[in-house]
This record gives C-alpha cells, sequence and structure tokens, in this order.
C-alpha cells in the first residue's frame, strides 16, 4: 500500500509552521513561481519528488529552476502514472538535502506565486527547516483563491480549469515545470483581465462572503447548521468522502464539519468527489489489496483527469486549521 497515514494530536498540529508567510491578494510583476510533486499530500509522512521555479521580472520570465529529488522512499506506481516520475528517475536525482539550499537561494526574499500553493508552501516549508534549519517565511499569492472569488461560478478551478478556459496553452499537467509556467501565463493572464475590466483589484479581496443553503449531499442525513460560508474556506463548495474509521472524531461529525463549512459530503466516490479521506481501515476485513474500494475508484478517476485528491485524516484537519489560523491573522 503506497499511502501512509500518520496520526497525531491536535496540539502538535498548532503552531507547527509559525514563520510561514501570509496569504495575499495581490497583483504584482516581481515575484516567484513554485510548485512541487510529491510522494502523496500529507507533509508528516511523503516526500516531494521534483521542484520547479521560475522568476518573474516585470511580468516576465527572467530565470528557471527545476529539478527532480530523489525522496529515499518508493514511488508508487499511482504517482508515476500521475507525474511521469518514475523510481529510475528519481533514484538519479539529488536528495532534499542538496536541493533545498538551492532553492531557497533561488527564491530569495520574493512574494511566491501557486496554484493551491499552501500544498507547495507546507512542503518546502517542511523540507527546509529539517534540512538546513531555516523556515520557509515568504508571503505567497494563491491563483485558486483568486480564481475563486473572480469566477465563483465556475464548476471547479483546478489549474486545468483555468488554462482552458483562459484559452491559453495545454501542455502537461502535474509535472511541476509545466505547471508553474501555466500558473504564470493564468496569473498574467488575469492581471490583464482585470485591467481590461477596469476592476477595483482592493475590492476582490474584500468580496462578501456568499449566503448559502449547503443540502445537496449524497450522505442525507447530513445537513447545514449554518449558512454565512467563506469562499476561501478549504471545505467551501467541495464534496468529501471518508473511507476507514477517523482517529479524531467520528465520521458524521467530520461529515458534519465539512456541510458546516459549505461542503458537501458523499457516500461513494464519483465524478463530483473532490477529496477522498482515508482513515484507518487496517481492521476491515472487506479491504483486499491492501485498499478499499473507494480509494481503487479515487486512483482511476485521479488518473482520467479528475479533480480529485486522497488525503489522510491529519491533512483533512489541517486544511481548516491553517484556514481558521491565516484568517485569524487577518481579522
Amino acid at each position: 500500500m503506497w499511502i501512509r497515514i500518520g496520526f497525531s494530536s491536535h496540539s502538535e498540529r498548532e503552531n507547527k509552521r509559525p514563520k510561514k508567510g501570509r496569504s495575499l491578494i495581490k497583483f504584482i510583476d516581481d515575484y516567484t513561481v513554485i510548485d512541487v510533486e510529491t510522494t502523496g499530500r500529507d507533509p508528516n509522512v511523503d516526500r516531494i519528488i521534483q521542484i520547479s521555479c521560475l522568476t518573474i521580472r516585470n511580468g516576465k520570465i527572467s530565470d528557471q529552476f527545476d529539478t527532480y529529488v530523489n525522496p529515499e522512499m518508493e514511488i508508487s506506481p499511482f504517482i508515476s502514472n500521475l507525474t511521469g516520475i518514475t523510481n529510475e528517475i528519481a533514484a538519479a536525482a539529488p536528495t532534499i538535502n542538496f536541493v533545498i539550499p538551492s532553492v531557497m537561494d533561488f527564491i530569495g526574499d520574493d512574494i511566491l506565486l501557486g496554484h493551491n500553493v499552501h500544498f507547495d508552501v507546507n512542503f518546502i516549508y517542511d523540507a527546509s527547516v529539517k534540512s538546513i534549519g531555516s523556515a520557509l517565511s515568504n508571503d505567497f499569492i494563491d491563483t485558486l483563491r483568486i480564481a475563486r472569488r473572480l469566477f465563483p461560478d465556475w464548476p471547479d478551478h483546478r489549474l486545468s480549469t483555468l488554462v482552458t478556459n483562459f484559452g491559453l496553452p495545454a501542455e502537461n499537467f502535474h509535472n511541476s515545470l509545466d505547471d508553474v509556467i501555466h500558473t504564470y501565463r493564468c496569473y498574467e493572464y488575469i492581471k490583464q483581465l482585470i485591467q481590461d475590466k477596469q476592476i477595483d483589484k482592493h475590492q476582490i479581496s474584500a468580496i462578501p462572503k456568499r449566503n448559502i443553503y449547503s443540502h445537496k449531499t449524497s450522505a442525507k442525513d447530513i445537513k447545514a447548521t449554518c449558512c454565512d460560508f467563506d469562499p476561501d474556506d478549504p471545505y467551501f463548495g467541495k464534496t468529501f468522502v471518508f473511507t476507514g474509521n477517523l482517529v479524531r472524531m467520528e465520521r458524521k461529525d467530520a461529515m458534519q464539519l465539512v456541510v458546516d463549512h459549505g461542503g458537501q459530503c458523499g457516500d461513494n466516490v464519483t465524478q463530483k468527489t473532490n477529496y477522498l479521506v482515508l482513515g484507518d481501515y487496517s481492521r476491515n476485513w472487506l479491504v483486499k489489496d491492501g485498499k478499499t474500494t473507494k480509494l481503487k475508484k479515487a486512483e482511476s478517476l485521479i488518473l482520467s483527469g479528475q479533480d480529485l485528491e486522497i488525503i489522510s485524516e491529519d491533512v483533512f484537519f489541517g486544511m481548516l486549521e491553517e484556514y481558521e489560523a491565516l484568517k485569524g491573522q487577518s481579522d
């Protein structure tokens, strides 16, 4: 089984990245685009297998950094199929201890840009602390966050959707070098769109919360107890499916947490699922080949191009905790 699950208490997760920069909504001409490919979604147990960066000056690419990384662990067939990075490719690459100093030097003091950039920042932050004892503290801009505010009626805001809807060149996805180029093009497109349509840049960050009731869910017994949701909330507008036993709370309580933050829950993995949350199913006698039916279905859908991520319980709760911590900083 290729996905590992690490469990930690709430207190252990608090202030895990105390020097992490701020999430900004800004439109600037000088910045660094970042993206990583990894063995999985959980920084606690997974590792980086590719890092790519672009230096942008005056809105143009001025420099590039790209390297594969030896994770010193096996890359699953699923990740190899998704990213094209095999164990043979990774084995010939330098380890993260050799790569991180060059990455930090390349980034410097720049504001960082990425799509769903919290994911990339978290992995680089943890790797830099472990490798060189220095935290990544740069502020960052997330094109996912901006797109959600500018285009609230879109069914999803994944990078490939932005590229398609903007009519931009579409190369490979799930390769960090291609993805930093896609992200750069999308950000510059959005900047031009704002200028052409004379949108007040300062008002984008002040777009009000949307008041909706979230009852559309396959788990029919779970209904929202509130109706005031924030589009920046990581659970907002997303469909979650759970498999296995959760440690921190009962599954029904986790599902209630989702819908109370504007998300939806399903009983089965479908084409509408955005996240499959893995609990502990080691004692489930129905599990064959080390994977539940839901996990196998999710892997198949991801390989077919669906906007779906497989995450551990730790990552699931960490998404909300990080959002609330950043929200508290801005209040």
